[in-house]
């Protein structure tokens, strides 16, 4: 790609639908474009390739956007940011369902039959994934 076009894209999407494109020639409209893509057709995971994305992976990816042409006004490859005129995509956040307190009891039970059941407990202490992954040598309780 040419030394003026986005080489390091803050995601896929960017890539796909700006990549091959000079900074300089990206327009409002083209962010707006990208946005309501990613909004209507932009999906691909989870076997429904051509469903929209959430509100907030569109935001998300348009911050990221947004700071990386604001690096390249810093450093002189462009005269303005046309990423800060667009008008990020509404969200709301979605109501998370929780287990209650007679399944959180039931669980360990469940779970003791399970080789990760160390691993369970550890989640049901607070611990995220990776966190629990990351652990490593002797885990006294």
């Amino acid at each position: 790609p040419p030394p003026s076009g986005i080489t390091k894209t803050p995601s896929g999407p960017v890539r796909e639908r700006l990549g091959t494109r000079p900074l300089q020639s990206i327009t409002k409209a083209d962010i707006e474009d990208l946005m309501d893509w990613m909004l209507t057709a932009g999906g691909r995971r989870s076997g429904k390739p051509g469903t929209g994305l959430s509100g907030r992976t569109a935001r998300l990816t348009l911050g990221r956007l947004s700071a990386a042409l604001e690096m390249a006004v810093l450093e002189g490859k462009l005269v303005r940011n046309v990423a800060r005129l667009v008008k990020p995509p509404e969200h709301t956040q979605r109501e998370r369902e929780t287990w209650s307190n007679a399944e959180v009891r039931k669980f360990p039970a469940k779970a003791s039959r399970d080789r990760l059941h160390a691993a369970w407990r550890l989640s049901l202490y607070g611990l995220r994934r990776s966190e629990v992954l990351g652990l490593r040598g002797r885990i006294s309780t």
